[in-house]
């Protein structure tokens, strides 16, 4: 009876109003939670990476962003996404399958969209295949972070981090080169 009434005070899980309302990457990734199985792309001639003769594979660097309020929270760690690179090499679908959270997700979907992709290819035609993406978020700090490029002064900088590595040292003198006499060869 407990459970009957924790069950109409607290939402047991998404509604079809709330879900309908979320992007389309939160919507898959629920929608397999709900099923309780992995994302599977909606299109069924999307292949798996192991079945291909050429995997499809990034062209592009990205790093998503990441915001002041995951910053301020200190959240770092990794996020994986699944998504379906076309035969043309542009992502489509994309799933979150380990979420990170703070708004951090919506960044790397974003980057993920506007990556560029090479196709994977099977019996010499491109085909479109899932791909599992990886991405790290880092927490950056105020004293790592480059505001401006240093110009440069008349005299040396002070060191930036203490050690033995930063010290200024007097330029050593460098060592020159010694000349030997070569003996005299005797002519006949």
């Amino acid at each position: 009876m407990l459970k009957d009434a924790l069950a109409k005070i607290f939402a047991p899980g998404l509604d079809d109003q709330m879900m309908t309302s979320m992007p389309a990457f939160w919507q898959l990734y629920y929608q397999a939670a709900a099923d309780k199985t992995d994302y599977r792309p909606k299109d069924a001639s999307v292949l798996r990476q192991n079945t291909v003769d050429t995997k499809a594979h990034l062209l592009t660097t990205f790093e998503p962003g990441s915001n002041e309020f995951a910053q301020a929270s200190g959240v770092a760690g990794m996020a994986l996404y699944h998504a379906v690179i076309g035969a043309d090499g542009k992502p489509g679908e994309i799933a979150v399958a380990r979420p990170i959270g703070f708004g951090l997700d919506e960044n790397a979907v974003a980057a993920i969209q506007n990556a560029k992709f090479s196709p994977a290819v099977k019996d010499g035609k491109p085909v479109p295949v899932m791909l599992d993406l990886v991405v790290q978020f880092r927490i950056y700090s105020k004293r790592t972070a480059v505001t401006a490029v240093p110009e440069v002064a008349d005299k040396p900088a002070a060191p930036i981090l203490p050690g033995p590595y930063s010290v200024q040292r007097p330029p050593q003198p460098q060592p020159q080169p010694v000349e030997t006499e070569q003996p005299a060869q005797a002519s006949q």
